[in-house]
């Protein structure tokens, strides 16, 4: 170990409910710090400056999109839409495909 890791001791218990008091299981949780250096730090700000640029027309087309459809909805249905909850992540998502984007009418 060095001053860039740290290694943490876990202790599980039996549930309280479910049995004697008793340890389960043990686990070492590691962290660990990791760096760049300089260079690889000024080429991955490059890269991401490069990728920003890229990308910003892509967004503001899509806002101004998704803005244009929004305004041709009637007001009083936005204002009266209640919005659901926010979809929480589980475990398993990471796996799932995304929603395929329904074609804008017109196209």
């Amino acid at each position: 170990m060095n001053a860039f890791e740290q290694n943490d001791v876990v202790v599980y218990l039996v549930p309280e409910d479910r049995g004697d008091h008793d340890v389960s299981s043990v686990s070492v949780q590691q962290h660990r710090l990791l760096s760049l250096g300089v260079d690889e730090a000024s080429k991955l700000k490059a890269l991401a400056s490069e990728l920003r640029g890229r990308l910003r027309p892509v967004i503001e087309s899509e806002k101004a999109r998704v803005l244009a459809v929004a305004r041709a909805r009637p007001m009083d249905a936005l204002y009266s839409q209640v919005d659901p909850p926010p979809g929480l992540a589980r475990r398993g998502d990471e796996g799932k495909a995304r929603r395929a984007r329904r074609p804008a009418q017109g196209r």
